[in-house]
């Protein structure tokens, strides 16, 4: 089950690329100034999601990925939006989690017969499923500045 975690992890990595884009206006996003990771840190917080200090944790890896220093500043700035994420929300609440040992073992394990039919239709069904939720909550991070 690797690859849709790193799917996932791609997914959430794109969407913070293009959110940095929004903000700065310019195509590459990076590197990082105050300005970009409060807008950003506020876009989220807007959006109510509960994985919002993993989005600023994404945009500092990109920013290092991309050979650019985190320097103390831009340190100081992620901690404070990261703070700022957490504060006045009440006991911590974890995103939704899709246990796949919860699932059925007749639908992930059954083999499809059919010539031209996916392999396995009931875990492509499920995996669609869990798609849904996570775009549902990342197609709420738009930046209206």
């Amino acid at each position: 089950m690797q690859l849709p975690l790193r799917a996932s992890g791609d997914c959430k990595r794109a969407e913070v690329l293009k959110l940095a884009r929004e903000v700065t206006g310019d195509l590459k996003g990076l590197p990082l100034s105050r300005h970009t990771v409060e807008t950003a840190s506020a876009v989220v917080k807007e959006a109510g999601m509960k994985a919002g200090a993993q989005s600023l944790t994404e945009l500092k890896l990109l920013h290092v990925e991309a050979g650019y220093e985190v320097e103390a500043w831009l340190q100081r700035a992620l901690d404070q939006c990261r703070k700022g994420l957490e504060r006045d929300k009440g006991l911590t609440t974890r995103a939704l989690e899709v246990r796949v040992d919860s699932w059925a073992a007749d639908k992930t394990t059954a083999k499809s017969t059919r010539k031209g039919a996916p392999a396995n239709a009931g875990l492509m069904f499920m995996w669609a499923a869990v798609w849904m939720l996570r775009l549902g909550c990342s197609g709420r991070l738009r930046s209206e500045t």
